[in-house]
């Protein structure tokens, strides 16, 4: 029997790691965001995020009114937005970055205010879905204690500081790094009274 319309759509391993590593109770909350700070790099191809920098540092350059530098910038994002039509996340970072165009002066801050809102927006839409997959198909957890802290990763993380590692990653050319997984013991969270190293 289908849940019809509403099912639950399949969900990407970084975002079912995230969401797995939010039911465990043991968990820190740095493990957390540093599972999630890599999942939101992961959701932007380097390339749309280079053309995008590129798109916006040449419109600010070349044109010398900022009505011109809108509608320059709206057509080449149209032009990249039919190249990648159906990546949800290029939508996203397109849409913000003609905001951040409008609001912001200066190709760095532009970008940077543009992979900060994208990057909010896609965390937002994935905390909703992986929400309703733990309300959905709850495997014996308890999807309000879950629910709770998908929340607090979202009310915690900071996305200010991981726009601007990405954009500097981005700029520097330096790849994106998985963050270790936690495999045993000796890894694990210190004990009490244990010295912090």
């Amino acid at each position: 029997m289908s849940d019809g319309p509403h099912r639950t759509l399949p969900m990407n391993r970084l975002w079912k790691k995230i969401l797995e590593l939010a039911g465990n109770k043991a968990c820190s909350m740095e493990v957390i965001h540093q599972k999630l700070g890599y999942a939101l790099k992961k959701e932007m191809s380097r390339f749309v995020l280079k053309t995008v920098y590129g798109i916006l540092d040449e419109t600010n350059r070349g044109l010398p009114f900022p009505e011109d530098q809108n509608s320059e910038l709206v057509q080449r994002f149209d032009f990249l937005r039919e190249k990648c039509r159906g990546a949800v996340s290029v939508e996203i970072l397109l849409d913000n970055a003609i905001m951040a165009a409008a609001n912001a002066r200066g190709t760095e801050r532009m970008f940077e205010e543009a992979v900060k809102n994208s990057q909010e927006e896609i965390l937002d839409a994935h905390v909703r879905s992986m929400e309703e997959h733990c309300f959905r198909k709850p495997d014996g957890k308890d999807p309000f204690f879950i629910r709770d802290r998908l929340y607090e990763i979202r009310e915690t993380a900071d996305i200010s500081s991981l726009a601007s590692e990405t954009v500097s990653e981005v700029r520097s050319e330096t790849m994106w790094k998985r963050p270790p997984d936690k495999t045993g013991l000796d890894e694990g969270p210190k004990l009490l009274g244990e010295p912090v190293s």
